[in-house]
């Protein structure tokens, strides 16, 4: 756990999440999501609780599978959700929950037994903002962009510190490359980019914090990924060298890990660029002759 600013510390060591800890004014702990691995999640809650004080919320910065399963590990840390979020939460019935569990599991490890996990109870849910107190100055929590599923920002004014969720991703490419709109994506970084009170960002995972310049190196590998896609649509064969080569470009030490989210990517812009399959023509009856009287 490394201290960046002023009761501000962030952790890079649960591969691939970024975890970050804000201490608040009355002394305890505000967590910024969680590792959805039960082992971790116990490791990682004792050395906030051992280092920086009582865990007193937890802020999910989307409403991913693994975001809220990491939730559902902490259920006794009130948590901090977009009205998004809690949409989310309220349209997953028990069997919808389960396959959200399973679904996660398959990615982890832990002895903890999954089946009995229940969904998180929030305490808090906002619509826009919501603000928390620091000693220092105030910690603005605002509705994301809707690029992903309840996304959400938190800004402290004091440092000009930005946790930003999965939203950036400069050293390791975000999930959301395989599922989101990319236009309105764009559009955000680059009012980000133009926010000078913000002066570092803590991304959903890789290299934290960065500054807003290196914004562009996100988005030159967007703009790209959106160019090969369209060059592909008459060769697809080479989808995986071109995830590849991107991978080496952008992420080289990111690995196999990174070309995997980049093919994801590439495939699923590729899915927006060809047009669904013509129907079959439509066959008409044949006629009905009627019968004459004999």
């Amino acid at each position: 756990m490394r201290k960046i600013a002023p009761g501000i510390f962030v952790e890079t060591e649960y591969t691939p999440y970024n975890l970050g800890i804000i201490t608040l004014s009355e002394g305890a702990a505000l967590a910024v999501d969680a590792p959805p691995d039960p082992e971790r999640a116990q490791a990682w809650r004792a050395l906030v609780e051992s280092q920086v004080g009582p865990l007193r919320y937890l802020v999910l910065t989307d409403a991913t599978a693994e975001k809220l399963v990491a939730a559902a590990l902490w259920r006794d840390v009130p948590l901090v959700i977009t009205e998004r979020t809690q949409a989310i939460l309220a349209a997953l019935v028990e069997e919808g929950w389960r396959k959200l569990v399973q679904e996660v599991k398959l990615r982890h490890s832990g002895r903890t037994t999954w089946e009995t996990l229940k969904p998180p109870t929030p305490a808090l849910i906002f619509e826009r903002e919501m603000q928390f107190h620091r000693s220092d100055g105030s910690l603005l929590l605002t509705t994301g962009p809707g690029i992903i599923p309840g996304d959400l920002t938190l800004f402290d004014e004091a440092s000009g510190g930005l946790f930003a969720g999965d939203i950036v991703a400069v050293t390791e490419p975000s999930p959301a490359l395989a599922t989101a709109d990319y236009a309105p994506w764009l559009a955000y970084l680059n009012e980000l980019a133009q926010r000078r009170e913000v002066r570092w960002i803590v991304p959903g995972r890789g290299d934290a914090p960065v500054f807003r310049a290196e914004l562009a190196q996100q988005q030159e590998l967007m703009s790209i990924l959106q160019q090969t896609a369209r060059k592909l649509t008459s060769n697809k064969t080479q989808l995986g060298a071109r995830a590849r080569d991107l991978g080496q470009i952008f992420f080289n030490r990111a690995g196999n890990r990174a070309v995997k989210h980049l093919r994801r990517a590439l495939e699923h812009l590729l899915a927006e660029l060809t047009p669904p399959p013509a129907l079959p023509p439509a066959q008409s009856e044949p006629p009905v002759q009627e019968e004459r009287d004999a």
